[in-house]
This record gives C-alpha cells, sequence and structure tokens, in this order.
C-alpha cells in the first residue's frame, strides 16, 4: 500500500530556456580537408545531457499545476525544461512522477517519453539527479520495471500499463532528503515532448 501524503505543498514552476553555446575555433598552420560522409541509414535519436539550463523566473502556463493528476499536460520540449518551486525546504521521502494518462492507448497506462529528474536546495543547484528515462542506466528508472528496458535499452514513449503505476499514471522515486526545488527536463534530442500531469510529495 503506498504511504498517503501528509502536507498539501502549494508549488510554482517555471520554464527554463535552453542555451546556445559557441564553438572555439582554434587555428592551425596547414588546414585539414574535410570528407564527405555519405550516410546509409539515418538513427534514432539519443537523448543526452550536455547542457545547463539558465532557470528564469517566468509565469505559469494557463492551467498548469503541480499536485495530484488532473489532466492538464504540461509539454516540455526536447533540450528544455521547468523548474518547480516548492516554496520552502521540504523532506521528500518519495517523489512520484505523473505522466499524462492514456486509458485508450500505451497499455491503457502511460506512453513514458524521455525526461529527467533533479533536485536542489537552491535554483541554481547544485543538482542532484534522481530519475533519467533514457539514459540506459537502470538504477535511476524509479519503480518502473527491469523488463521495460530490456539491455538498458530506455525506449521513447514506452508503453506502461497502469496496473504498475500509482493512480493509473505515477511512478515512485525513492529521495529521502529536503529539497526546495524540482527541475523537469526533456534531454535533447528526444522524439517529442516530455508529458508531465504533475508532480506529488509522499512522506
Amino acid at each position: 500500500t503506498p504511504p498517503t501524503p501528509t502536507r498539501t505543498v502549494t508549488p510554482t514552476i517555471t520554464p527554463y530556456p535552453t542555451p546556445t553555446e559557441t564553438p572555439e575555433v582554434k587555428p592551425s598552420d596547414t588546414p585539414t580537408p574535410t570528407p564527405t560522409a555519405t550516410p546509409s541509414d539515418t538513427p534514432s535519436p539519443t537523448p543526452t545531457d550536455a547542457f545547463t539550463p539558465t532557470p528564469t523566473t517566468l509565469p505559469l502556463p494557463p492551467g498548469v499545476g503541480i499536485g495530484p493528476p488532473d489532466g492538464v499536460i504540461l509539454d516540455i520540449g526536447c533540450g528544455s525544461g521547468y523548474l518547480v518551486d516548492l516554496g520552502a525546504p521540504t523532506w521528500i521521502g518519495t517523489l512520484v512522477f505523473f505522466e499524462y494518462y492514456n486509458p485508450g492507448g500505451c497499455s491503457g497506462g502511460i506512453c513514458l517519453d524521455w525526461i529527467y529528474i533533479q533536485l536542489g536546495e537552491n535554483s541554481d543547484g547544485p543538482w542532484t539527479q534522481y530519475f533519467y528515462w533514457g539514459d540506459s542506466d537502470g538504477g535511476n528508472n524509479g519503480n518502473v520495471l527491469p523488463y521495460h528496458f530490456p539491455g538498458g535499452v530506455e525506449a521513447d514513449n514506452e508503453n506502461i500499463p497502469a496496473a504498475e503505476l500509482y493512480n493509473n499514471s505515477g511512478i515512485f522515486i525513492s529521495v529521502g532528503g529536503v529539497y526546495r526545488y524540482v527541475r523537469l527536463t526533456a534531454p535533447s534530442p528526444c522524439g517529442d515532448p516530455a508529458q508531465v500531469d504533475g508532480i506529488d510529495i509522499l512522506p
């Protein structure tokens, strides 16, 4: 039986942009010609965590709230994310991440998008990563069952039945610490935006 929440948290959530990196150009005495490659296959996108987002304070998108699932979906574009301010340092025993509940598809549950979730005491970090779907590490997938990532392959839009989830669409993520900020990020590249119906905090 999952634990019962003992407190009500009214957080705020703000998007942060993806910074643009300018490559460093190094001069050389003798230029080296660049060969022309002829691609034969188009590889599937692989998520990476190569950027350092800078949080900004912006208003919540209309109708978006963080808490138990309410059917109002927050779409996080590839390479961008949102910063959730819980309002005060908060003990988080278990963080519940709710994806978009799709009873008519996705095995009657969710199609889990590539996403990673980090927690921090300050809005600018440092960050501790507790969940990453899409990085081939089975140790940070919350309570997603291992058969969903055979051989370490964590597929974008993985079908997970409602029977394996909390309240049909929630994934348990063990934390056990005090944090104020939750950062939700869709890696880049990704197949489509990451979808969030809510996050909840359990003792």
